[in-house]
C-alpha cells in the first residue's frame, strides 16, 4: 500500500514537461534551452524533497530527449525538447552500508539518479515496443520479437544530459582568478573541507564558487602540463587570460584519487590537484567504492548510457551533448568527460560499438558528445542559496550591534528526488499469451505485477538510499526505490518475459540447476558459463529460449550483465586502455543477488 507521502508524489508528478520546440541545436543556445527544460520540469515538482530555502542546497540533472520534426516549406528542422528523466541529490553511501541484494541506491547524485531515471524510461518504450509495436522512440519494434535483433533509437531522436554544477571529480578542476571565488576557496582551505555536510559528496561543495551562477564566461583555454616521470600525472597550468591576474587558483573536488592512482600533490595554488585521474566519492565519513561523477561520465561516452541489462534489447546510446551549468570550463569538462577516453579502440568482439550507437540526432559522432556550458542559473544550487541566506541575514545585520558578522552558511540537502515521464510498466500481454514462462518464473512475475501501482508513480523522494520514511536501521521491500537495481532487474525480466512466448521448461529448469550449482560464491563468468552449457545456448540462438532463460527466477544479476557480451567486450577494453584502476562494486558481491530476490525483496 503506498503512504500518503508517495501518493501525494505521485499525483504531483502528474504534470509532464511540454515538448519546447526550437531551432536546431548550436552550441550556448541549445545548452540554455535545455536548462531551462529541466528545470522548468524540476519547478513543477512539489516541494517535498527540495531545500530549504536560504539553508540548503542541491545539484540538479536531467536528460532530455530532442525530437526533430520534418522541416516545412520554406523553413529548416525544428527541434522539440522534452525531460524524460531527472534527479537532485549529493550523497553517497559508504562501502559499510553496502547490501548484497540491490535494494540500496549506493549513489545518489543528481547525475546518477538521472541516467537511472532514463533506463527507466527506456524499459517502458521497449515494452511498449514488444506490446504494441510503439515506434515513438524505436524505430523497428518488429525485429526484437520477430529475430532478435536489436532495438535502434529512430534517426530524429537524441540524448542530451544536463547538470546544473560541473561533476565531481576531473571535471570539477579548473582554473579560476575570480577575485570573490578565490576568497571562497582559500576559505574553505583554512576549514580543511570541514564543512557540516561530513563529507556530503563534493559534486559542489569542494569547489568554488561562481559569482552570480553563470560561471566560466570569462575562463580561458587551460594548459595541461605533466610533472615528469613515465608515471606522471598532469597538472593545470592557466592560459593566458588567467594567467594575467595574480594568484590564480583551482576550483577543488572532494573527490579522491582510486586506490592505485597517483595521490593529489595538495600543494598551494595551482599544484593542489593532480588531472586525469580516477576518483572515488569520498562519502559522508565512510569511504566509498563509488567512482567519482566525471569518471561515470566519461565510461558513457564509451558504453552508452544503457547499461548492461538493456543493452540485450537496444543498441548502444550514446549522449549527444552534455550540457554542464555553474562554473564550468567547457574545455576543462571536454577533457575530463571525452578526452580522457577518446583513445579507446573498439574490440572485435563488439561490433555494434564500431557503427556509431542509437540516438542519431544532432552534431557529432556517435559516443563524441559535445561539452556545452549553459548560464542559466539553478535556483537551489549553492551559489544561489549562499545568495539568499547573506539577503534574509541583512536585516538582522544591520538592526544588530556593530562587530564582526560570519558568512551564511548552507549545508547540502540530504534528500534525492527522482522523477521519470512515463516510467511505469506496460500492463498487457503479447500475442500466444507472453506469460508462457515455466514455474517459478512465471510466479515472479506475477509478484512484480502486484507491486505494479507502486512503480506507476513517476515522482520518488529518496533518503540513505531507501524511499523517504523508512525506517534508518530496517530495510524493507517497501522502501525499495524504483531506481534500485533490484526493481530495474525485475523490469529487465518482464521484457524478457513478453518476448518469451513459447514454452521450454525443461530447459529453464537445467538452467537454474546448473546457475545454483555454482554456488552464490561463484563468479559471474562461471554462472553464466554453466547455464550457457546446461541449455545448450550461446547468447545468439533460439531467440525464444534466449529471453526464457533470462527471466529465471534463479537467475543472477551479475550473470545477466555477463552475457551482454559486446558491452561486455567494450567495458572490458575500457578499462585495459584507458580505467585499468577502476574500482567496482562486483567484487563485494553486490552483483550475486538473483531475480527472485528482487522481485520478492530480501529482508535482513
Amino acid at each position: 500500500m503506498m503512504s500518503a507521502e508517495s501518493t501525494r508524489a505521485g499525483e504531483a508528478a502528474t504534470a509532464v514537461t511540454p515538448a519546447v520546440p526550437s531551432a536546431a541545436p548550436a552550441g550556448d543556445d541549445f545548452a540554455n534551452r535545455a536548462a531551462r527544460c529541466v528545470q522548468e520540469q524540476y519547478r513543477r515538482l512539489g516541494k517535498n524533497g527540495k531545500p530549504q530555502d536560504a539553508k540548503e542546497w542541491t545539484l540538479l540533472a536531467g536528460v532530455v530527449e530532442a525530437r526533430r520534426q520534418p522541416a516545412g516549406v520554406g523553413s529548416s528542422d525544428a527541434i522539440e525538447l522534452r525531460t524524460v528523466a531527472l534527479g537532485t541529490g549529493t550523497r553517497c553511501l559508504g562501502h559499510s552500508q553496502v547490501r548484497p541484494f540491490g535494494d540500496l541506491i549506493l549513489d545518489s547524485h543528481a547525475e546518477i539518479v538521472a541516467r537511472r531515471g532514463l533506463l527507466r524510461y527506456l524499459y517502458t518504450k521497449i515494452e511498449r515496443a514488444v506490446v504494441h509495436g510503439d515506434t515513438s522512440v524505436f524505430r523497428n519494434p518488429a525485429d526484437l520479437k520477430a529475430r532478435g535483433a536489436r532495438l535502434v533509437v529512430s534517426d530524429n531522436i537524441s540524448y542530451h544530459l544536463f547538470i546544473s554544477h560541473p561533476p565531481c571529480g576531473d571535471a570539477s578542476i579548473s582554473v579560476t582568478s575570480d577575485a570573490e571565488e578565490l576568497a571562497a576557496i582559500r576559505q574553505k582551505r583554512k576549514r580543511k573541507l570541514a564543512d557540516d555536510e561530513g563529507g556530503t559528496d563534493a559534486c559542489a561543495a569542494g569547489t568554488g564558487l561562481s559569482g552570480g551562477g553563470a560561471g566560466g564566461s570569462s575562463q580561458s583555454a587551460l594548459h595541461v602540463a605533466a610533472l615528469g616521470g613515465e608515471a606522471a600525472t598532469p597538472t593545470l597550468t592557466p592560459g593566458p587570460a588567467v594567467g594575467a591576474a595574480a594568484n590564480p587558483d583551482l576550483r577543488r573536488t572532494g573527490a579522491r584519487c582510486a586506490a592505485g592512482e597517483p595521490s593529489d600533490p595538495q600543494m598551494p595554488g595551482l599544484a593542489y590537484h593532480r588531472v586525469g585521474v580516477l576518483r572515488t566519492k569520498p562519502g559522508r565519513g565512510v569511504p566509498t567504492r563509488s567512482m567519482c561523477c566525471s569518471d561515470k561520465i566519461a565510461r558513457w561516452t564509451v558504453v552508452g548510457v544503457q547499461g548492461a541489462l538493456l543493452s540485450h534489447f537496444v543498441e548502444p546510446i550514446f549522449l549527444r551533448s552534455i550540457v554542464v551549468g555553474g562554473p564550468a570550463d567547457p574545455q576543462t569538462c571536454f577533457r575530463a568527460l571525452v578526452g580522457r577516453v577518446a583513445r579507446c579502440t573498439v574490440p572485435l568482439e563488439a561490433p555494434g560499438y564500431g557503427g556509431g550507437g542509437g540516438g542519431g540526432g544532432d552534431d557529432g559522432g556517435a559516443g563524441t558528445p559535445r561539452v556545452l556550458h549553459a548560464t542559466e542559473p539553478f535556483e537551489h544550487s549553492q551559489q544561489w542559496m549562499l545568495a539568499r541566506a547573506a539577503e534574509v541575514a541583512a536585516p538582522s545585520v544591520s538592526s544588530s550591534a556593530p562587530g564582526p558578522t560570519s558568512a551564511p552558511k548552507v549545508t547540502a540537502n540530504g534528500k534525492s528526488i527522482s522523477w521519470v515521464a512515463d516510467g511505469g510498466p506496460v500492463l498487457g500481454g503479447t500475442p500466444g499469451g507472453g506469460r508462457a514462462v515455466a514455474g517459478a518464473a512465471g510466479a515472479a512475475a506475477g509478484a512484480h505485477d502486484a507491486c505494479a501501482g507502486r512503480e506507476l508513480a513517476s515522482l520518488e523522494v529518496s533518503c540513505d538510499g531507501k524511499r523517504s520514511g523508512a525506517a534508518r536501521k530496517r530495510v524493507s521491500a517497501a522502501f525499495r526505490c524504483q531506481l534500485c537495481k533490484a526493481l530495474l532487474f525485475a523490469r529487465f525480466a518482464r521484457v524478457c518475459q513478453l518476448l518469451a512466448s513459447s514454452d521450454d521448461s525443461g530447459a529453464v529448469a537445467a538452467a537454474a540447476a546448473a546457475a545454483a550449482a555454482v554456488g552464490p560464491g561463484g563468479s559471474n563468468a562461471a554462472v553464466a558459463g554453466a547455464e550457457a552449457a546446461a541449455a545448450g545456448f550461446n547468447g545468439s540462438e533460439n531467440g525464444e529460449l534466449r529471453w526464457r532463460l533470462l527471466c529465471s527466477p534463479d537467475l543472477r544479476y551479475g550473470a545477466a550483465k555477463a552475457r551482454a557480451l559486446e558491452y561486455a567486450s567494450m567495458s572490458a577494453a575500457l578499462r585495459d586502455q584507458c580505467f585499468a584502476r577502476w574500482v567496482g562494486n562486483a567484487s563485494e558481491g553486490c552483483e550475486q543477488f538473483t531475480l527472485s530476490d528482487a522481485v520478492n525483496g530480501v529482508v535482513q
